[in-house]
Parts: structure tokens; sequence; C-alpha cells
């Protein structure tokens, strides 16, 4: 009887240790990932199991989980990207006759990139490793949530944008203004990237859309000509031959504003800015006979908002010059400061 009670629990013994063990194993496959018998079906047709309608899909794998779920996230942001870049470049230009009144001297204010870094939603969701501990990883997205997220985000900004545009209408010809159009125009350029995405993520969503700003190139368009209203007077102290003079007429007006010298009491109602600048000349001798005559150069310039008196910009050089003659020195600090306003009067702007 000893015995049979004896043998009855080494056998109840061995069967928990066979089951704990079991157990523990089964629990550091599931951890892992690990599936015994033949791959699963999206390894290789990820589309049949998460069909291409509601999904964006890709596959990816590697020595460990951690690989393989970047693989598959790299697989799928490619793809997305490449379709995005497609969608891209098929976007319409404005038309001919809408492009003819913006100013063809400027560059661009945006340039959307088609590479997708991050896309929203994006998630892991299957994990597999073979008998050979190598893992894959299927990397989704879901069409209809992802879609609707880029949606929303894509009114938000269309929100912004909107605001933007309507302050500058409150406030023509001015400097303001084109700050609130630049900012609409660089809004409206991120967007472009929100709409490419939605476009690949679901096409349904973005054929609906019907954007309020209608598109990046619109906003560049009421920019340009907001910058076109800006009148600005130019008046310089001092100035030998009006050659600064000139050379701020011509800056602005390459960069698309209403440049003028002031010629009749009507400007105060029409132009509301004023560039006041002047210029001064201090000449010193070398520390020997023979050394050149020097001439140290300064000039500041101030563009001012007429309506409230404020300095809305300022902006000084200064430097210095030598030849034998002073008049000759003066001359090159002359082609100095036109070069200066030529090169960084705008970029300071």
């Amino acid at each position: 009887m000893y015995k049979i009670i004896k043998n009855l629990c080494i056998c109840m013994l061995c069967l928990l240790l066979t089951v704990l063990i079991g157990c523990v194993t089964t629990d550091k496959a599931d951890r892992a990932g690990k599936h015994n018998g033949k791959a699963p079906l999206w390894v290789n047709e990820p589309s049949s199991v998460y069909p291409d309608a509601a999904y964006l899909s890709g596959v990816g794998y590697g020595p460990s989980r951690a690989d393989a779920e970047a693989a598959a996230v790299a697989v799928l942001t490619k793809a997305v990207s490449q379709k995005v870049e497609a969608q891209s470049s098929s976007v319409q230009e404005m038309d001919a006759a809408s492009m003819q009144s913006v100013r063809r001297g400027f560059s661009s204010v945006i340039r959307t990139s088609s590479t997708v870094d991050e896309i929203t939603g994006l998630a892991i969701k299957e994990i597999w490793a073979d008998k050979d501990g190598y893992f894959y990883a299927l990397a989704l997205i879901n069409r209809e949530d992802v879609g609707a997220h880029y949606e929303q985000r894509i009114r938000a900004y269309e929100d912004g944008i909107n605001g933007f545009i309507l302050f500058a209408a409150d406030n023509p010809a001015s400097f303001e203004a084109v700050s609130a159009l630049k900012k609409a125009a660089s809004s409206a350029a991120e967007n472009e990237k929100n709409l490419s995405l939605l476009s690949v993520i679901h096409p349904g969503k973005y054929k609906k859309l019907s954007l309020t700003y209608k598109n990046t190139q619109t906003v560049e368009a009421l920019l340009y000509r907001e910058i076109e209203k800006i009148g600005i007077i130019v008046e310089v102290e001092n100035d030998r031959g009006k050659r600064l003079e000139t050379a701020f007429l011509k800056a602005l007006k390459e960069a698309g504003f209403k440049a003028s010298t002031p010629f009749s009491a009507s400007d105060t109602d029409t132009i509301f800015y004023v560039l006041k600048a002047s210029i001064a000349f201090e000449p010193f001798k070398g520390k020997s006979a023979a050394d050149n005559i020097y001439v140290r150069y300064s000039v500041n310039a101030d563009l001012i908002d007429k309506r409230t008196g404020k300095i809305v910009l300022p902006w000084s050089i200064a430097g210095r010059e030598a030849h034998v003659t002073q008049s000759e020195a003066e001359n090159r600090a002359l082609r100095t400061i036109e070069n200066e306003i030529k090169q960084k009067f705008l970029a300071h702007f």
C-alpha cells in the first residue's frame, strides 16, 4: 500500500512539473512573439488578412523584435512617402491668368517636401518569430481612424490660415498684413503634407475636402499682392548725388514695394511708411605722412509708420575706406554702401 501511494505521489509530481514547465515555455514564447508551425498568412500576404480597402500595411523582419518593428515602420513609411511624392507632383498650378499679377522676382515662400518622416496613427499590429529566431512585424494604418485624424488636422490648419487672411484684409497695405500672410503661406505649406497624406490614406475623405483658402499658391499670391500695395517714401540726408536714395529705391522696388521720393501732399493719405536714412563721413589720416587718407562712414536707416511714428525696422552699417584723396575715399565708401544696400538691406527686411 505504501509503495502504491509513493508511486502515485511521484506520478502526480511529475505531471505537475510537466504542466508548470509547459506554462513557462508557452508564456516565454507568447511574450517573445513566437509561434510554432508555418508563418502566419500576414507575413507573406498582409492584404489577405488586412484588406487594402481598410488598411495600409508593411512587413519587416530582423534578428530582434525591435529590429523587426523598426523595419516594418520603415517599409510602410517609405511606401506612403512614395505615394505622397507622386501626389505632390500632380498638384495643379494656378492658372496663367491669376499668376500674371504675381511678381516673378520672388522666391517661393515655401517648398513643400514630399518626404514623410512620421505618420500619426501608424502602429505595430502583429509579431511572429520563426524557428531560427528571426522576428517578423506588421505595421498597420487604419484608413478610417487615421484618415479622420488627418482630416481634423487639416481643418484646424484651415481655421488658422483663414484667421491670418482675415487679419490681413482688416489691415490692408501694412507690414502687419504682410507678416500675417507670410504665416498663412507657411501654414498652408505645412498643410500640403497633411493633404497629401490624407489623399493616400483615405482618398474618399480627401476628395470631399474643399478648403476656403484653396491652396498654398493662392495664399502666396495674396502675400505678393499685399506687398505690392505697400508704399514707402525714401528720404536720405547728406546724400551726395542721391546715390543712396537711388540704391534704396531700387532695392525696395525689386522687392515689390511701391517706393518713391516725396512728391505730393497726397502721399500722406496713400503711403503709410517712410524710410528715413542719413549718411555721415569722418576723414582721418594714417600714422605716417605717406599713408592714405581714410574715411569712416556710417549709415542709419529707420522704416517708420507715419500713422503711429513707430520705427518698424531699424538698419545701420558702418566701416571705412582709404585712398590718396578724401573725395575718392568717400566715393569708395559710397560704392561699398550701395553694395551693402543691395546685398544686406532686403535680407534684414
